[in-house]
C-alpha cells in the first residue's frame, strides 16, 4: 500500500486564520470579525488544552496602566518600566503600555471579574519588576476566565473552529505567508490564507521539566523552518514548581517557609538546605523571599535564587528527588518570629501567621492556596510535595514589529509565541501582551489587502506527508527519542546552561534533523508523535544555537539563566550589551544578528498633525 492511499489531502482557503485557542487566539479572531474580516477560522490542536485555559498561580496577575487615583501613571512611565527590563524595543513597549487600557476594558466588558472599589476605580497592586500598582487579578485562574469569556464571544459571532487540527508545516514564498498544513484524524488539510495570526503559545515541548500544562506543546519550530525569525529566544523564566499537579510554588507557598528535603536512590532523606546554610534565619529569609522572587535570577544567586541552584544540584548532579513539606519547619527547628529578617517578620506578624507549622501559616494567610492542592488530590496536611526547577515562560519568541507582524509578510505572532518581552518583564505583562498583540495584528490585517497571489503548495505538502508515512514500521522509538531530547535540554540548557554540553547537543540535534527519516521509527498510530518530534528537534536546535551565540556575545550574569563551561562562577560579572538577538534558520545553519534597542517614541506633534496621520493610516493600504 502506498502513502497516497493511506490519507487524503484537502484544500481550504480563508481571508485570515488564527492558530491557537488561548486568550490571545480567541481575541485575535474576535477582533478580526469586529474589523469586518469574516471569512476566518480558528485552528487548534485541542480546544480545551493550552496554557491560558489550564494554568494560573495563587493570584494570577494581569498588568496594565494604573487605573486608580492613588497611583498616578502615564503611558511613557509604563513603557519605561518595560524598557528598563533590558533588551526590549521602545516602540513595542509603548504599544503594550498605551493599548493596555483598551485591552483590559474589553475583558471587563466581556465579564472578566477584575475588582474595583466603590468609586469604580480598578484597584491594583505592585508586581515584580515594577514599583507602581499596575497589577490586578481576577483570582488564581485569571487567564482561564479570560479565555472562557473570549470563547463565548467567538461563539456568539459564529466564528468557525477547526478543532483537533495539528499544524505540521508552514508554507511561504517570496517572504510572504501562503498556507499551513494540518493533520486532522487520518486526513491532511492544506489551509491557504491571506494572513495568519500564530497564537500557539510557548515552546513547552522542548523541556522535560516544565510547569506548562501537559496540553501545551508549542509550534515555533515549524515557523523557524519556514523562515520566520526568532528574537530574544534565550530569555526563559525558570522556577520551582510542583510536578503533580503542575503549579508554581510561589507566593504564599514560600512565605509559609516550608521544609525542603531530597531523597536519594536508596531512599535516604537529605536536609540539603541545612547542609549549606550555617545561619538558620538566613535560610528562612531566602525561602520567604522566593514567594516574591519566584523565577530564578542570576542577580539573586547569593540570595533567594541560591535555593533554586541548590535544588538543581540535588536533581541534576546528585540524581535525587526534591520535596517540600508543610508539616515541618526547615531543619525541624522552631522559628523565633521576632528574629526573622525585617520583611519576613513584618509580613508574618501583619497576617497574624506566627504559628508553629508551615501548614498553619499557609492556611492562615491563604487558604485557597491549600485548597488548590486539596482539589487536585494532594492534602498538604498529610503529604509532601515533589518539586523541580521547571521552565515556565519564554520571554522571547518569534520576531515581531510593533504591529506583531514577523519578517514574513502576512504572518503575525501573538501571545507567548511572540518575542514581545525583554529580560525582566513585569509580572502579568504576558497576559496584557497577548491581548494587545492580537488586537494590533487584527487591525493591521484589516487595513491591508494582499496583492500577490497565493502560491499552490499542494505537491510540496503531498511529498512532505509521504516521507512521514514511510517512517511507519513494526518497530517504534519515537517516545524514547522525545523523552531523551527533552531530558537533555532540561539537564544542560535550562536555568543552568553548560556550554560544553550545549555544543554537544547542537551537533546531536543537527544530526537528528539531517537524518530524521533514517532515525525515526513509528507504528501506524504514532504519526502525530513523529511531527511532534520533528518540531522539537528544530526548536531545540535553534534555541541551543541562540544560547551559544548569546554566551559568545554577552556572557552576562543577568536574567533567568547562567552560563558556564566547567563550574558556575557566582562572582564573575560577565559582560552585557543592551541589544536584541535575532536568529534565522535556513535549514542548514542559524544566522544571527544583534539589533540596537529602539528608544520609546515621542509624540509631541500638534493634535491636527496626528489626527490627519490617523486618518491616512486608516485608508486601505
Amino acid at each position: 500500500m502506498t502513502a497516497d492511499t493511506l490519507y487524503k489531502l484537502y484544500k481550504e482557503k480563508y481571508d485570515a486564520i488564527v492558530v491557537g485557542s488561548g486568550a490571545a487566539g480567541f481575541n485575535a479572531a474576535n477582533r478580526l470579525f469586529e474589523n469586518d474580516i469574516k471569512n476566518i477560522a480558528i485552528i487548534t490542536e485541542d480546544l480545551n488544552l493550552g496554557t491560558s485555559r489550564n494554568a494560573g498561580s495563587d493570584k494570577q496577575t494581569y498588568y496594565k496602566l494604573a487605573l486608580e487615583s492613588s497611583d498616578l501613571d502615564s503611558v511613557d512611565k509604563m513603557a519605561k518600566v518595560y524598557v528598563d527590563g533590558l533588551q526590549m524595543h521602545g516602540d513595542i513597549a509603548k504599544v503594550e503600555a498605551s493599548e493596555s487600557v483598551r485591552a483590559f476594558m474589553n475583558l471587563v466588558e466581556l465579564g472578566v471579574e477584575f475588582p474595583f472599589n466603590d468609586y469604580g476605580e480598578y484597584i491594583g497592586y505592585k508586581t515584580d519588576h515594577d514599583p507602581n500598582k499596575r497589577a490586578t487579578s481576577a483570582g488564581p485562574y485569571t487567564s482561564k476566565q479570560m479565555t472562557e469569556k473570549l470563547e463565548k464571544r467567538a461563539s456568539e459571532y459564529g466564528i468557525k473552529i477547526l478543532n483537533h487540527y495539528k499544524v505540521v508545516r508552514v508554507f511561504t514564498s517570496n517572504n510572504t505567508f501562503d498556507a499551513i498544513l494540518c493533520l486532522h484524524k487520518d486526513s491532511f488539510y492544506l489551509i491557504e490564507a491571506n494572513n495568519i495570526i500564530y497564537a500557539t503559545g510557548g515552546p513547552a515541548n522542548i523541556y522535560a521539566n516544565k510547569v506548562y500544562p501537559n496540553g501545551q506543546k508549542g509550534a515555533s519550530g515549524f515557523a523557524f523552518e519556514a523562515g520566520i525569525k526568532g528574537m530574544n529566544l534565550t530569555h526563559f523564566q525558570y522556577g520551582m514548581s510542583s510536578l503533580n499537579p503542575k503549579w508554581n510554588v510561589s507566593g504564599t507557598y514560600m512565605q509559609a517557609m516550608p521544609r525542603f528535603y531530597s531523597i536519594d536512590q536508596e531512599g535516604k532523606e537529605h536536609d540539603f538546605l541545612a547542609e549549606h546554610y550555617e545561619d538558620f534565619n538566613e535560610l528562612l529569609k531566602n525561602i520567604f523571599l522566593k514567594g516574591y522572587q519566584w523565577p530564578f535570577d542570576v542577580r539573586k544567586i547569593k540570595g533567594s535564587s541560591l535555593i533554586d541552584y541548590l535544588v538543581y544540584k540535588e536533581e541534576i548532579f546528585k540524581k535525587r528527588r526534591v520535596f517540600i513539606d508543610f508539616r515541618e519547619n526547615p531543619s525541624f527547628e522552631g522559628i523565633e518570629f521576632n528574629q526573622l529578617d525585617d520583611e519576613a517578620r513584618e509580613y508574618i506578624l501583619k497576617n497574624k501567621a506566627d504559628l508553629p507549622k508551615p501548614i498553619d501559616r499557609l492556611i492562615k494567610m491563604n487558604k485557597k492556596a491549600y485548597d488548590f492542592y486539596l482539589d487536585h488530590g494532594v492534602d498538604l496536611k498529610k503529604q509532601s510535595l515533589e518539586i523541580s526547577i521547571c521552565a515556565q515562560h519564554n520571554n522571547g519568541g518569534l520576531y515581531i514589529d510593533k504591529d506583531y507582524e514577523t519578517n514574513i509578510k502576512g504572518f503575525y505572532t501573538v501571545g507567548e509565541a511572540a518575542g514581545s518581552h525583554g529580560i525582566y518583564r513585569p509580572g502579568g505583562s504576558a497576559l496584557n501582551a497577548g491581548q494587545v498583540g492580537s488586537k494590533r495584528a487584527s487591525e493591521k490585517i484589516s487595513l491591508t489587502r494582499r496583492t500577490t497571489p497565493i502560491k499552490d503548495h499542494y505537491k510540496e505538502a503531498s511529498d512532505f506527508i509521504d516521507k512521514f508515512y514511510k517512517l511507519i514500521s513494526n518497530e517504534s522509538n519515537i517516545h524514547e527519542l522525545i523523552r531523551e531530547a527533552q531530558a537533555e535540554m532540561t539537564a544542560s540548557a535550562a536555568a543552568f546552561r553548560n556550554i560544553k554540553e550545549i555544543k554537544e547537543l547542537i551537533l546531536k540535534r543537527r544530526n537528528a534533523y539531517n537524518n530524521f527519516y533514517k532515525i525515526v521509527k513509528i507504528n501506524k498510530n504514532e504519526l502525530i508523535k513523529a511531527f511532534e518530534y520533528y518540531e522539537i528537534i528544530i526548536s531545540q536546535l535553534v534555541y541551543l544555537e541562540a544560547m551559544l551565540d548569546y554566551y559568545k556575545k554577552i556572557d552576562a550574569k543577568i536574567g533567568g539563566s547562567t552560563y558556564f563551561e566547567d563550574n558556575i562562577d557566582f562572582d564573575s560579572e560577565g559582560k552585557f550589551v543592551n541589544e536584541i538577538q535575532t536568529v534565522e534558520f535556513d535549514g542548514d545553519k542559524c544566522k544571527f544578528d544583534w539589533e540596537k534597542t529602539r528608544e520609546i517614541p515621542s509624540n509631541n506633534n500638534p493634535f491636527e498633525v496626528q489626527w490627519n496621520d490617523y486618518l491616512d493610516k486608516r485608508r486601505v493600504l
